[in-house]
């Protein structure tokens, strides 16, 4: 019993000062413009409500109502002119005012951007959490236009690659363009990542440049809250199980 109290005591002390984790969640690629139609199902939305964004988000907004981060996060802007929208080569989304059933009407996606960008991969996005925190962070791409010119294909603009690092994780690198770069077709994809952090974690977000074109672009991420226990946690309960058995003998 002595050794059990004692692992016990291990694993409480490890659970207060757990390292952060962040895991690739897998890409929506078919959501697009709706991720506030609450009528048209999500497939990673990971609170079940058909919204992305739920505790909030961080975009560059046509509408002026990007800016709009959960409690628990604070997120700031590390690079990057503009935000830039309305130039007709921006991608549709949802207005998150208007957030219902289907249809919703529809602004620009807007980007920061970078011409050229300082090196192959930038830091757009830093967010630094207020108080501990599991969450899903959606990374928006694929928010441009080809505008048909060989000479202005604004469509690389969107990085062909995100990462998610902070508090001693890394996502590595997560491709955004698909099987012969199918989701590049300028209507927006949702690249999620399920994060656990302490209060004063910070994590940071970046892009990796496509050559094709001369500036590289990002419009932003969401935040939803997954409700999951951490493994430390699980084994936990499994020990505090076994603890009740034995108690019982």
């Amino acid at each position: 019993m002595r050794m059990f109290i004692v692992m016990l005591g291990v694993c409480l002390v490890a659970l207060s000062a757990s390292a952060a984790t962040i895991a690739p969640a897998g890409e929506d690629v078919t959501t697009n413009d709706a991720w506030r139609s609450t009528d048209i199902p999500k497939p990673l939305d990971a609170d079940g409500d058909d919204i992305y964004g739920t505790d909030g988000w961080f975009i560059a907004l046509e509408a002026g109502n990007g800016d709009m981060p959960p409690a628990y996060a604070t997120v700031t802007l590390l690079t990057g002119n503009g935000p830039e929208y309305g130039s007709n080569v921006q991608a549709p989304i949802d207005d998150p005012a208007l957030t219902g059933p289907s249809p919703v009407a529809n602004v620009d996606c807007g980007d920061w951007w970078l011409e050229p960008p300082p090196q192959p991969e930038v830091d757009f996005f830093s967010i630094r959490l207020n108080a501990d925190a599991n969450f899903r962070l959606g990374v928006l791409a694929d928010q441009t236009f080809l505008e048909g010119q060989p000479d202005h294909q604004v469509l690389y603009e969107s990085p062909q690659a995100v990462r998610v690092r902070g508090a001693g994780a890394d996502s590595g690198l997560v491709d955004t363009l698909g099987p012969g770069e199918a989701w590049r077709n300028h209507d927006v994809d949702y690249f999620m990542f399920d994060i656990n952090g302490q209060q004063g974690d910070e994590f940071i977000v970046s892009g990796l440049d496509d050559a094709r074109w001369a500036a590289l672009a990002m419009s932003g991420v969401t935040f939803d809250t997954t409700p999951e226990p951490s493994s430390l946690l699980l084994v936990l309960t499994g020990m505090l199980g076994l603890a009740v058995a034995y108690l019982r003998k």
